[in-house]
């Protein structure tokens, strides 16, 4: 059978393609993301096999029986489905509190089990996995399983399991979050988002990977922090330095940093080193949780420096209005800025 007669259960008994999911090296990731996009059509069965080895931290000496694989793939479907229903009735509902605190909860009634080598079962393990979210103009501090403390910023979502189940502390975020982590020497602390991974023993960084963003972001503040992604070679961050990963052009690299600008954000301080009020609108649009309408007339492209720390919506707009000459008004959640008159 080739990879293009595969269903979601071949993808997930394949050895290589377990290898790219759980443990990518250039050649892995080279050879599958070719052959995804040579082979569109087969994405759906590519993101559901994906889902089934994160989520059930499977590894190669798990040998599961054929029963028991079609057990959890209707588990991991029937999970699927449920997400997409839930996620319909919160639009529908329009309850902001809702996606602000939701908790996704992945049950598996079907244990892992391992097998000695004459095939005995010696352990069953249930995996149940949190999804914490928040909307544009929400921020959320999680206290995870180990004692580690994550500060989640708006628009962000963070996956873990509800009890590092065999020492293993692995995340997985979208967006920006700050993480205070719990030491422990045996058990590497590994977040992974987008197109970086994050591995620390005890520490406190700051990681920015928004899915609309070209650029990754890896702050460091306390200890030491390894960072890595696909093609690049490694990098190891000590106090006061960052990774920066450009996906564009598939480099990463290191400098020092300003704490206000990359970490200011969970002190309430909004901080803009001329950046171009295309940047500073969209920032505000999470910040605050608005929708921002903009005039044609207004300049995308022209720069604005500033600092604020818990003001308003309307006396950032005022501050910035003066020095980029537009003005704006404000409804609800909607904000519209055109050219200020002559």
């Amino acid at each position: 059978m080739t990879y293009k007669n595969y269903s979601d259960t071949d993808f997930i008994k394949d050895e290589f393609f377990v290898k790219w999911v759980s443990d990518p090296d250039e050649e892995t990731d080279l050879f599958w993301k070719r052959w995804i996009a040579n082979h569109p059509e087969k994405r759906r069965e590519i993101e559901v096999a994906k889902k089934f080895i994160q989520n059930l931290q499977y590894a190669d000496e798990y040998s599961l029986p054929e029963k028991m694989f079609s057990q959890i793939h209707e588990n991991i479907i029937r999970f699927d489905k449920s997400q997409q229903n839930q996620r319909l009735s919160n639009k529908r509902r329009g309850k902001w509190w809702l996606a602000a605190a939701a908790i996704t909860l992945l049950f598996v009634s079907v244990g892992i089990f391992r097998y000695n080598r004459n095939h005995k079962a010696e352990t069953a393990i249930a995996v149940t996995y949190i999804t914490k979210e928040t909307i544009n103009g929400v921020k959320h501090t999680i206290s995870l399983p180990d004692g580690t403390k994550v500060k989640l910023n708006s628009g962000s979502s963070l996956r873990y399991s509800e009890n590092f189940s065999a020492g293993k502390r692995e995340v997985f975020l979208e967006g920006e979050a700050f993480f205070e982590v719990t030491e422990d020497r045996q058990n590497p602390f590994i977040v992974r988002s987008k197109d970086i991974v994050t591995q620390v023993l005890g520490t406190s960084f700051n990681v920015r990977t928004y899915k609309n963003e070209r650029l990754s972001k890896v702050a460091v503040i306390t200890g030491k922090v390894k960072v890595s992604s696909a093609n690049v070679k490694p990098v190891l961050l000590t106090p006061k330095q960052m990774a920066v990963y450009d996906q564009n052009a598939r480099k990463l690299i290191t400098r020092e940093f300003d704490f206000t600008e990359e970490v200011g954000w969970k002190e309430g301080i909004l901080n803009f080193m001329n950046e171009p009020l295309e940047q500073v609108f969209r920032e505000l649009e999470v910040w605050y949780g608005v929708k921002i309408q903009l005039e044609d007339q207004i300049s995308l492209t022209d720069v604005y420096k500033g600092e604020f720390k818990n003001e308003t919506l309307d006396n950032v707009l005022s501050a910035i209005g003066y020095t980029s000459g537009f003005q704006y008004h404000i409804e609800g959640k909607n904000v519209f800025v055109y050219q200020s008159k002559k």
